[in-house]
């Protein structure tokens, strides 16, 4: 949907924009504000739902020379995935906020193909339903048209690849990227309007001159020293500018340091408090087989809460309990997902193993396809593959099929 708008965007505008757009080079402002909004989507191999949703930004830009552009940026999106434990896709709401240069690097008349290149950050809400903060680098491109001397729209794309791995609810060791397509109008204020020197009319009178008039040509050194001037200024200016981007770019590094090892203490407070936990659990009585369902889902909002030790804890406890139950494999499959989203792989293969064990088990075309995504990371494709051909033989029917076929193409 967002490519048909933005083609059609361009299209519209495109003959307006050739009647005005050599006039515009000469009168565009410094300052810009302007909007973009399109739809973005996460691309992730641990989730294999995810759908488009909609967002945009307030756009305030300064050009720093006729070609590049310093932006800040700040907007509001929206992404959505949904795990293979879960009924309904889960949205998570992004407030972003990015610093980003824009390069224009030729002219195509008013039109104005440019590179996009940046950093910034976003707070979002996780599955728990708490909110948290996370830094990105982004990158793109697209195509800049200006339509008179103060306005300009744009079509582009982007992608912004995240430090952490929390916005698809699934922790596997990578970093998040999503990505987007947006569309754009800026208008411009500030500057002057570049002078346009119009040559005399020559006539005939004009042209004669007496014998005894001497006419003096400009010295070579005055007409260079008018045309080097301002691109000396020009240099300067854009060196200035790069080292101020420089030392704002050091100093965002800093914060992003101090916010990882705020992270990582808040992971040991976590551990400590797990431990008091699972202290606290062993004095508490053992859940009745009556109430074996309510202690399954229980279990079952810890994985999706991403609280995966304590998830571990509680379907071993069901396990111990109730080892014959009907859900009893399904216990073990989770216990497996809790374990591979740990990035504990061994220990997540030998609970996917237990689940081939039970003859009526609901999981058992679950676990064979994340047994070959196991053996994919470890570097066993020969074993992978074996996984995924089971898969097909055994359950030709499974929604997981189609996801088998791809992982053995990717083996070839």
């Amino acid at each position: 949907m967002i490519k048909r708008i933005c083609f059609g965007i361009l299209t519209a505008f495109m003959a307006f924009g050739l009647h005005d757009g050599i006039q515009a080079q000469g009168m565009k402002g410094r300052f810009g504000f302007g909007i973009e909004g399109g739809q973005q989507q996460l691309t992730t191999s641990d989730i294999a739902n995810v759908q488009p949703e909609l967002g945009g930004e307030a756009v305030f830009s300064y050009r720093l020379s006729d070609r590049i552009s310093l932006n800040l940026a700040a907007g509001y999106s929206k992404l959505s995935s949904k795990t293979a434990a879960s009924t309904s896709y889960f949205t998570t709401d992004l407030i972003t906020g990015n610093l980003y240069l824009d390069a224009e690097a030729f002219k195509l008349g008013p039109i104005r193909p440019f590179i996009r290149l940046g950093f910034g950050g976003f707070n979002f809400k996780a599955t728990s339903g708490k909110r948290f903060n996370d830094g990105e680098v982004l990158g793109g491109g697209g195509l800049r048209l200006f339509l008179g001397n103060r306005m300009a729209v744009s079509v582009g794309g982007f992608g912004k690849y995240t430090t952490g791995d929390d916005l698809d609810g699934v922790r596997s060791g990578g970093k998040d990227i999503y990505w987007g397509l947006r569309g754009g109008i800026t208008f411009y204020s500030g500057g002057r309007k570049q002078s346009v020197i119009h040559e005399p009319m020559i006539t005939e009178s004009q042209t004669e001159t007496p014998d005894d008039t001497t006419v003096s040509e400009p010295t070579a050194g005055m007409e260079t020293g008018t045309q080097l001037s301002p691109d000396i200024q020009e240099i300067q200016a854009l060196q200035e500018r790069k080292e101020t981007l420089q030392r704002e770019l050091s100093a965002k590094e800093q914060e992003i340091e101090a916010l990882r090892q705020a992270v990582s203490r808040r992971e040991t407070e976590i551990e400590s408090l797990q431990g008091e936990i699972q202290a606290l659990k062993q004095r508490t009585p053992a859940v009745s087989a009556g109430n074996f369902r309510e202690a399954y889902q229980q279990a079952l909002r810890l994985y999706e809460n991403r609280r995966y030790r304590e998830a571990i804890q509680a379907f071993q406890s069901l396990l111990a309990q109730n080892p014959r139950h009907r859900l009893a494999s399904n216990c073990w499959y989770w216990i497996g997902e809790s374990y591979f989203a740990l990035g504990e792989l061994d220990h997540a293969l030998q609970a996917f193993t237990e689940v081939l064990n039970y003859t009526g088990s609901f999981k058992k075309d679950d676990a064979l396809l994340m047994m070959g995504r196991i053996y994919m990371r470890k570097g066993q494709p020969d074993m992978a593959r074996q996984m995924f051909n089971r898969l097909l033989q055994e359950h030709p029917d499974s929604e997981y099929a189609p996801r088998a076929r791809q992982y053995l193409n990717r083996l070839q």
